[in-house]
C-alpha cells in the first residue's frame, strides 16, 4: 500500500489524459465472418491464400469461433494465418481488458502484449494449436502514458506456421473508450461550467490513499461533486468537518453530489481507493459553493 501527498489545490479541474486516440477495429484475413459490426479490412499478409497453396482459411474460422463466445463489444478482434513476424498495434483502451486467443491447427506460440512507447510488457498468453481449439484467457490494464498497445506472436513453432489464429479483447467499460475520450474523463463528468469552487483530480491504484494537502478556509454552504472511473469505491474525507463520502466508481464515470452543509473552517481532502480487481481509477472532485 502506498501513500501519496498532493500539495496542490486548483480552482479549475483538468484531468490530463494525453494519450492519442488512433485507429479502430480491424479484422484481418480468413474468409469467415466476424461478430463485429464494423467492416473488415484487407488481410495484412497481402490477400487471401491461393487455392491449393498456403494456409487453410477454415482453420482461421475455427480459431475465430473459439474466441467469439459472447456478445460483448470487442474493440480489438484479429484473425489470420500464423506467421512468425506478426505484430499489430491498437489504440490504448481504458478499463480492465480481457484477452482471449485461440489457434486451430498444429504447434503453438505465445501472444505477447506491450505498451508503446517504451515497449513495456503488459500481458502474455501461451496459445496451443489443435484441431478443436479452445481459447486461453488473461486480463490486463494499460496504466501509464501509452499511445498504442502492441500484440505480437512470438515463440512460433515451425509446425504452427499456416495454422489459423484469432484473438479478441473486451473491456470492462462495455462500449470501448480510448484515453482522451470525454466519455472516460471524470472531470468532464462533473460538468462544472459556470460553477465556482475548489477541487482537484488524480489517479489511484487499489489500496492507494493520499491527500490534497493545502488547507483552505471555507465559509458558507457547500456541496461536494465527485466522479471516478473503474469498478471500486473512492472514499473522500473532508478533514476539518469529520465528513466522509463513498463515491461509486463506474464506466463511464458519472457525477455524484454530497451535501456538506454550512461550513466556516479550514478543510482539506483525503482520499482512499478500494477495489477487488487490479483496475485503477481516475477521479475528480470539486467543493462547490451554493
Amino acid at each position: 500500500m502506498s501513500t501519496t501527498v498532493k500539495t496542490w489545490w486548483i480552482p479549475a479541474l483538468g484531468l490530463a489524459l494525453l494519450l492519442v486516440a488512433v485507429g479502430g477495429l480491424v479484422v484481418m484475413g480468413g474468409s469467415g465472418s466476424s461478430t463485429s459490426t464494423q467492416a473488415a479490412a484487407p488481410p495484412a499478409d497481402g490477400g487471401p491464400p491461393i487455392p491449393g497453396e498456403g494456409p487453410d482459411p477454415g482453420l482461421v474460422d475455427l480459431a475465430l469461433a473459439a474466441v467469439s463466445t459472447d456478445s460483448a463489444t470487442a474493440p480489438v478482434l484479429r484473425r489470420g494465418p500464423v506467421r512468425d513476424d506478426y505484430v499489430q498495434s491498437e489504440p490504448n483502451y481504458l478499463g480492465l481488458l480481457t484477452l482471449r486467443a485461440a489457434c486451430a491447427g498444429n504447434g503453438k506460440f505465445t501472444l505477447k502484449v506491450r505498451g508503446l512507447p517504451g515497449d513495456v510488457a503488459l500481458a502474455e498468453v501461451p496459445v496451443p494449436c489443435s484441431a478443436q481449439p479452445e481459447a486461453t484467457n488473461t486480463t490486463f490494464r494499460t496504466p501509464g502514458d501509452y499511445t498504442l498497445v502492441e500484440y505480437a506472436l512470438e515463440g512460433v513453432e515451425q509446425a504452427s506456421l499456416g495454422s489459423g489464429f484469432a484473438y479478441r479483447v473486451t473491456s470492462s467499460t462495455g462500449e470501448p473508450i480510448i484515453r482522451g475520450d470525454d466519455a472516460g474523463d471524470p472531470t468532464v463528468a462533473l460538468d462544472l461550467s459556470g460553477q465556482s469552487g475548489f477541487g482537484g483530480s488524480d489517479s489511484a491504484d487499489p489500496g492507494e490513499h493520499g491527500s490534497f494537502g493545502k488547507r483552505l478556509k471555507l465559509s458558507g454552504r457547500y456541496w461536494l461533486a465527485a466522479a471516478c472511473t473503474g469498478t471500486g469505491v473512492l472514499r473522500l474525507k473532508i478533514r476539518g468537518t469529520g465528513q466522509e463520502f463513498d463515491v461509486r466508481c463506474q464506466w463511464p464515470p458519472a457525477r455524484q453530489d454530497f451535501n456538506l452543509g454550512e461550513l466556516d473552517q479550514n478543510v482539506d481532502v483525503l482520499y482512499r481507493y478500494t477495489d477487488s480487481s487490479a483496475e485503477p481509477t481516475d477521479f475528480a472532485f470539486q467543493l462547490i459553493s451554493r
